[in-house]
């Protein structure tokens, strides 16, 4: 994967977690360790992990007792 293609990787994937946190209203975001981040956070794992070429796909889920976004390493 070339540069560009990991750029465009991570670019893409903070546009689906932020439509996903926009259109659901979900402020809490559930990383594939186990840990709650902010939107801020999670946008830089994601371009951090997508730099080694990773994808990731995002659900909305329920923990404890409230509604997150999911991000899911790899093709889970």
């Amino acid at each position: 994967m070339s540069i560009e293609d990991n750029a465009d990787a991570w670019v893409d994937a903070w546009f689906d977690l932020n439509f996903l946190v926009d259109e659901q209203k979900v402020t809490d975001i559930l990383l594939p360790n186990g840990s709650e981040v902010t939107l801020n956070d999670a946008k830089k794992w994601l371009q951090e992990t997508m730099v080694a070429s990773s994808s990731v796909s995002f659900s909305i889920e329920m923990h404890n007792g409230k509604q997150v976004v999911l991000v899911k390493q790899g093709d889970s």
